[in-house]
């Protein structure tokens, strides 16, 4: 007769999960969209990006103003336009696409520890606090990037339309940055914690490659919104103050957001690995040094075993592979931060 403490595994695919209704509302949006949409992400993505793109447009915002102290050229408030207009759209994409594919990680994940049975409604444990993420957000945008001495709000002024804008577009963007780091960040975390319980093999560490994958993807998120950063040097001007106050939102963020839910379970696989190591070292040291058939076939296995446990990789993820991703994000501002550069330095020469 079967003891009553017999473990009963769970197939995943029935595992409680956390009630639409209870879910935070930015992700119970995206929920909606990703049932209710053929393409989700790039039909959200589209629209937000044509519905602000038209209100800026044809609000005359964009408007070029002859001898305004706002800008240095045209193409500098165009290009802020379309960087209020990209960038929200862009973040919000890349929500939908981290939420449908946090949710499969997740799952992936839960089959290696089956005593993880509520892993998804502890998932937004601390949704409900995305609030405070928006007044986050709008603080920064209104304390931080908004220039007031060189905006009008005089309905008469000229500059009326592009200050109204302004305002609207910095704080809106915000916004949208903060919601989204703020449920990256706390998903992040989540993976930490589940990386202190999950079940280790290191002879099938493939298992582990959706803590990787999680950090992977948010990694090259904020990478990409970085690097949409650039469309406010239309005008191919450096200026660092345009890029400053992302900067130091964006690099802390890209590295919370990767090595959170990577670091401590790659602390782990290397734990395991040394333990590994040493218990092969033991069988090594009683294993007779004889050479006869079967004493060198043991040691030399022995040996052979230790050579591959030590080359075993300690990172959940192939690193090969997220370098080059990395590279290849990183390339067009890196290009054009070096041409900005250089640039500066003829132009001063010259002078």
């Amino acid at each position: 007769m079967a003891s009553d403490q017999q473990t009963v595994l769970i197939s995943p695919d029935k595992l409680p999960t956390q009630s639409p209704a209870s879910l935070p509302l930015p992700v119970r949006l995206a929920e909606y969209l990703v049932q209710s949409l053929s393409q989700p992400v790039l039909m959200t993505g589209g629209t937000i990006l044509l519905v602000l793109f038209s209100c800026f447009n044809f609000s005359g915002a964009m408007v070029p103003v002859p001898d305004a102290a706002l800008w240095d050229n045209p193409l500098e408030i165009i290009g802020l336009f379309l960087m209020f207009s990209v960038m929200p759209a862009y973040l919000s994409m890349c929500f939908i696409a981290t939420t449908r594919a946090g949710k499969e990680i997740i799952l992936s994940l839960q089959k290696l520890d089956p005593t993880q049975r509520n892993t998804l409604i502890n998932r937004y444990e601390h949704g409900h606090y995305w609030g405070v993420a928006v007044l986050i957000g709008m603080f920064y945008a209104l304390g931080f990037n908004v220039g007031w001495g060189s905006l009008s709000f005089n309905t008469n002024n000229p500059l009326f339309a592009t200050s109204v804008a302004l305002v609207v577009g910095q704080n809106f963007m915000w916004i949208v940055i903060a919601i989204v780091l703020y449920f990256t960040i706390t998903d992040s975390l989540f993976l930490r914690k589940l990386g202190g319980s999950v079940n280790i093999d290191l002879y099938q560490l493939d298992q582990l490659n959706g803590f990787g994958r999680a950090g992977l993807n948010g990694l090259l998120m904020v990478a990409g919104a970085l690097t949409l950063t650039i469309l406010q040097s239309l005008d191919f001007r450096l200026r660092w103050d345009n890029y400053f106050n992302g900067l130091i939102v964006g690099v802390p963020a890209a590295l919370l957001i990767f090595l959170a839910p990577t670091w401590r379970i790659h602390r782990r696989i290397k734990q395991a690995r040394a333990v590994e190591v040493q218990k092969i070292n033991a069988r090594i040291e009683s294993t007779s040094r004889e050479l006869d058939e079967k004493s060198l076939s043991e040691l030399n296995a022995l040996l052979q075993r230790r050579d591959m446990v030590s080359s075993l990789r300690t990172w959940p993820l192939d690193l090969s592979l997220a370098f080059r991703f990395i590279f290849y994000v990183l390339i067009p501002p890196i290009a054009w931060t070096g041409a900005a550069l250089v640039e500066m330095v003829v132009d001063r020469f010259i002078q």
